[in-house]
Order: C-alpha cells, then structure tokens, then sequence
C-alpha cells in the first residue's frame, strides 16, 4: 500500500473513532444527567411540597424574589464551516444555570461535541474553557453563540 493511501485510511479510522467515542460520550452524559444535552429540569421546590402534601401552597414573596434574578438571553445564529449553532444562556444572578441548543446542527458528527460543551460551559460559568480536541471550529462557534447570549443577559 502506497504512503497516500496509508494516510487516508489512517485519517477514516481518525475520524470514525472520533464520531464513535463522541456519541458513546454522548450517550454517557445522556444517560449520567438524566437529560438531552446533559441538562436536567430543577424541580419547583414549592409544587414538590404542594404535590406531597395533596394542599395547593400560597404564593410566597420569596419564590417571585428568587424568579426576578433569573435571565435568558438568545444567541444570534453563528454560521461556521460545518454548520449553524444558536444557543439560549439562563442566569440566575451571576451563576450560569443552563444553556439550551436551539440550534445544533453540525456535519460528519460534529454535533456529538455539543453536550461536553454545554458541561464545559456550566462548569466555567461563562466560555472560558479549552476546546474539544477534534472540534476546534465547532467549539468556537458554540463559544460565540454563547456569549452573544450571555451579552443580551447583561
């Protein structure tokens, strides 16, 4: 086998296990975080005792106090080689809560980058965090998309 064709089947084994271990990782977050994308619902600590106690609760000042500081944000559309990518950015306070894709498409597997970057970026409260080896491009655009949400937040 000549050197080109050495190369080429070297870069299709590359990029096959890439796709193969990003959606194996995928589903592992999937199945760790009990939720699409790795992000899972917060119940409502108040319809959880109301549900329990089989009593409608009153309202409180403490829970409309606590839902004043939560912020959402969209992204614009980044468009970028493989694909487009629109986020929304939830804060509560200063505190990154959740991201949401509201866009995620991406070619060749690309989009199996998608959950460990939501991860990534809860964890860092924000889009300073390293890339995805592999997912370079793909990573930046999420990063864009995610802080034009976050600047639409304040």
């Amino acid at each position: 086998m000549d050197r080109k064709a050495r190369m080429a089947l070297g870069n299709t084994v590359i990029v096959a296990s890439s796709i193969i271990g990003g959606v194996l990782l995928t589903n592992q977050l999937t199945h760790d975080q009990g939720g699409l994308l790795g992000l899972t619902a917060t119940p409502n600590p108040t319809a959880t005792a109301a549900a329990t106690s089989g009593s409608t609760p009153a309202p409180s000042s403490s829970s409309t106090t606590a839902t004043s500081t939560v912020k959402k944000g969209m992204s614009a559309t980044i468009s970028y080689r493989y694909g487009n990518v629109q986020v929304e950015a939830i804060k509560s306070g200063s505190k990154l809560t959740a991201v949401h894709m509201i866009q995620s498409d991406a070619t060749n597997g690309r989009a199996a980058a998608y959950p460990m970057l939501v991860k990534a970026a809860l964890s860092a409260n924000g889009t300073n965090f390293g890339n995805i080896s592999g997912a370079t491009f793909t990573t930046d655009a999420f990063k864009q998309a995610l802080d034009s949400a976050l600047s639409k937040i304040g």
